[in-house]
């Protein structure tokens, strides 16, 4: 606990000093970068306080140094391509405030850097496990990380690249928001690697943060409040799911794949029933059994059915 009430007193000095750097200049827009990057700081904290052993502690810090200083550094250069002109966002929050502007402005960066220490608890979680090894389901966690970074840089790449905001290349065509639904899979990533640690558990309120975060407040509903009524984004929020990465919705094929994988769920996904192998290996994976190559090959055969019908559900669960 005083691990994150020191890397908390840390963010926060390094919000105050955000905020009176953008009442000097006038700008507040490189809270965003400055967001990211305070990941790795916190993560910094926590790494130097850590009893794990050193490959652990060396292969976290590299995880959340990817992930934070990737996303930063995009978040950088566009505040550089648009400096001195300040985000929309930030003067429309400010217009919108009647008096004692400043204390509400640090109010702002204080309330981010308390964001960072409350979701970078996958992280102090991760720090504080002294198994020497990575267990199979800390290292899928770690590759869900590295997959969403990927995923989310280029999405972030395409999108750059595109010259109308509802014609949409690769990633785009599956989802309204690809660059979101893979920097939560990043965080997923962080809290499966925090699960096998003890009080792993709480790592998962990262996810569901994000998500909220994301799906229902910061993220989609203010980048298309802009586009909503314009017949072009009409037609693409018709055919194209606001978030999850998925099957085009009309593709015609849709019904078969659901029926497919409800069939093999029931059956691959259960079998042999007593007890179901997948429900074997998971329960394995968090409590960081020994695993096998084949172990492995079991696990992904039979998790297969129950990956897409989470898909499918958490589809459900998109924002229109």
């Amino acid at each position: 606990m005083s691990d994150w009430v020191l890397a908390l007193i840390v963010i926060e000095l390094i919000m105050v000093i955000g905020w009176w750097v953008g009442k000097r200049i006038g700008n507040v827009g490189f809270i965003d970068f400055l967001w990211a990057y305070g990941f790795s700081v916190v993560a910094v904290v926590y790494a130097v306080l850590s009893p794990a052993p050193s490959f652990r502690v060396w292969s976290v810090l590299f995880l959340v140094f990817v992930w934070s200083l990737r996303l930063g550094t995009f978040l950088l250069a566009r505040f550089y391509r648009h400096y001195p002109k300040e985000d929309p966002r930030y003067t429309k929050i400010k217009a919108g405030w009647k008096g004692h502007t400043d204390a509400k402005l640090l109010g702002m960066f204080l309330f981010q850097g308390l964001t960072i220490s409350v979701l970078s608890l996958p992280f102090l979680i991760s720090l504080n496990n002294t198994a020497w090894f990575y267990s199979i389901g800390e290292a899928f966690g770690a590759f869900l990380v590295l997959v969403g970074v990927i995923g989310e840089w280029t999405a972030d790449v395409t999108k750059r690249r595109a010259t109308n905001e509802a014609k949409r290349a690769g990633l785009w065509k599956l989802s309204r928001h690809p660059n979101y639904f893979f920097d939560w899979m990043s965080w997923i990533g962080f809290s499966i690697i925090a699960l096998s640690a003890p009080y792993g558990v709480l790592g998962l309120i990262s996810p569901l943060l994000i998500y909220g975060l994301l799906t229902r407040f910061s993220g989609i509903p203010p980048s298309e409040k802009h586009l909503k009524g314009q017949p072009s984004f009409e037609q693409y929020r018709s055919q194209t799911n606001s978030f999850t990465v998925f099957a085009p919705k009309l593709w015609p094929y849709r019904k078969w794949l659901l029926w497919t994988t409800l069939l093999m769920a029931v059956t691959l996904g259960l079998a042999p029933y007593s007890p179901p192998h997948f429900w074997q290996k998971l329960t394995w994976v968090y409590e960081g059994a020994p695993f096998r190559f084949i172990d492995g090959l079991d696990l992904i055969l039979h998790g297969l059915p129950w990956a897409l019908l989470s898909l499918f559900l958490l589809e459900k669960l998109d924002p229109p």
